[in-house]
């Protein structure tokens, strides 16, 4: 049975290139020490911004009048779009999942007893070709507690991965290349990896990482990025400064200074997001900046490689709070769906994007997820909360 997601949306976008060559401030709340490149190296990958729209943004409902806990999307290589998500009615929970091919839509439910969680990261959809794989929280029929599951395909039969549960606190489960990710209610990051007798697990003691990635290079290379706040007390016990930091797998970055702690819990809900390559990664996320006033959120492009002096460079592209967040990456560079006030889509490296507003109603996005596919397709999937919640795919491509 074969599904169908697509969603081809309206146009009515705008265009804007940033350049972000200018090194941080100490006036402006950000580190003195970042390593930004004079010029590009000779070899660097060329950070391509597609100009090809034919036929403009579609957007469609795929589920409604339900409560939704969480969302997941793929693009299979001929240009079908995966959708995997968790629905409850009442008395009725389950893991439901769509794929369009072309124009038709196809619906199916995959499983009943699959607990909706409010919010958080329980459902990873991977799709490899034309083959998806999927990997969920929840419960399977005669299941004892809620376990970590993988199906080799969506109506394949459920895999036990592990017996150690999601951490509920922050969950996110993370999939690529067959190898699952998450924090478990133990306190341990857990990399589960498919054998041929059974599943590898590799379990670690790890504070609540807030991003998590399988991906790499050929090495597998595997991360995670989360953001805390270092307190600086004066004399009396009061909140002197606030520093802002990046901890990722490998570093600990300063991102800003701040005067006290609120800004940090303006800027996101669901704010952080890492992608990895071979020549290093990319992480993706709100900084409260200073300002004469106060503060304001800028969307962050935190890019650490190789080939940048210091190994860091920092490209802030969009500013203002984000509400959900999500990034995939290409070879070369990167697509990320952001809501605010309104559902942008950004794509490039470095330091030039193209940013679009989607004409989506964003009022309510709790979840954000993006996908590309061959030939500049993309699909971004919201799950929206309030009077009639749903589940909203837009999409554009291939060109």
């Amino acid at each position: 049975m074969r599904l169908g997601l697509v969603l081809f949306l309206l146009s009515g976008c705008y265009q804007r290139h940033l350049l972000a060559d200018e090194v941080p401030s100490e006036d402006g709340g950000r580190p003195l020490d970042v390593g930004v490149p004079d010029a590009e190296p000779p070899d660097a990958p060329d950070a391509r911004v597609p100009t090809c729209d034919p036929e403009g943004w579609r957007v469609e409902t795929v589920s409604a009048g339900a409560t939704f806990g969480d969302v997941a999307v793929g693009i299979g290589g001929g240009g079908g779009i995966h959708v995997a998500f968790s629905r409850r009615d009442p008395g009725r929970s389950e893991l439901r999942y769509a794929v369009r091919d072309g124009e038709a839509w196809e619906t199916a439910t995959l499983q009943d007893q699959v607990t909706a969680y409010p919010s958080g990261r329980t459902i990873a959809l991977e799709v490899v070709g034309d083959r998806p794989s999927l990997a969920y929280f929840g419960k399977v029929p005669g299941g004892r507690a809620d376990m970590v599951w993988f199906r080799p395909e969506p109506f394949g039969e459920p895999e036990q991965v592990t017996a150690l549960g999601l951490d509920l606190r922050a969950p996110h489960l993370s999939m690529a290349r067959g190898v699952i990710a998450y924090r478990s209610h133990v306190n341990n990051l857990v990399w589960a990896e498919p054998t041929d007798a059974a599943w590898m697990l590799e379990a670690t003691a790890s504070f609540a990482p807030m991003a998590i990635a399988t991906e790499g290079g050929p090495d597998g290379t595997r991360g995670i990025a989360t953001r805390i706040d270092e307190i600086i007390r004066g004399p009396g016990g009061e909140v002197a400064e606030v520093i802002e930091k990046l901890h990722t797998h490998d570093r600990e970055l300063e991102l800003a200074r701040r005067p006290d702690i609120a800004p940090v819990h303006d800027c996101a809900l669901e704010g952080i997001t890492l992608a990895m390559h071979e020549g290093g990664y990319d992480v993706v996320l709100p900084v409260a900046e200073r300002t004469f006033v106060g503060h304001a959120c800028n969307l962050w492009h935190v890019e650490v490689a190789e080939e940048h002096r210091g190994g860091i460079a920092y490209y802030p592209f969009l500013p203002g709070e984000s509400l959900a967040l999500d990034m995939a990456r290409e070879a070369n560079r990167l697509h990320v769906a952001v809501v605010q006030d309104e559902l942008r889509y950004a794509t490039g490296a470095r330091d030039e994007w193209l940013i679009e507003a989607v004409p989506v109603d964003a009022r309510g996005v709790r979840a954000v997820r993006v996908a590309f596919g061959p030939d500049d397709a993309v699909a971004i999937a919201l799950l929206r909360d309030g009077d009639d919640d749903e589940i909203v795919v837009a999409s554009r491509g291939p060109c």
